[in-house]
């Protein structure tokens, strides 16, 4: 698994089930996303603090891989407002860390760091998933 991250400051307020539309990162395109190399991995940053978990269920946010941009469906219960920062981590095939969390730990050297850190990430994604915890 691979990550490429997508940057925008929002032009306008996005209410929850509303949804933002951005280009694909350069040198990408939505096969790059889709089919084979689907992954449901990625994860959204707002303003550098709330991290939300693209998923298909639960507090979250739904990316939808068009033929010309990506579409961020805001699931989260809460609206974004005007100027926000968001960093979109789209997964993609490959070997690279992620930038954002959740996702896939880094390895440490001894491995057993990873394990521990991919067993609390996937706690927490699902935490928020549920909507127990925000952040």
């Amino acid at each position: 698994m691979s990550f490429r991250i997508v940057e925008a400051t929002l032009a306008t307020a996005v209410a929850d089930a509303g949804t933002v539309t951005l280009a694909y990162p350069a040198g990408t395109a939505q096969a790059d996303f889709t089919g084979a190399n689907a992954s449901a991995d990625g994860a959204l940053t707002l303003n550098d603090n709330d991290v939300f978990p693209e998923a298909t269920s639960g507090v979250r946010v739904n990316y939808t891989y068009g033929g010309s941009n990506i579409t961020l469906t805001n699931n989260t219960g809460v609206s974004w407002p005007a100027g926000s920062r968001i960093r979109a981590q789209l997964g993609i095939a490959g070997n690279d860390t992620p930038a954002l969390t959740p996702g896939p730990a880094i390895a440490d050297a001894s491995g057993d760091l990873a394990a521990v850190t991919v067993t609390v990430n996937r706690v927490i994604r699902a935490l928020r998933a549920q909507g127990i915890i925000s952040s």
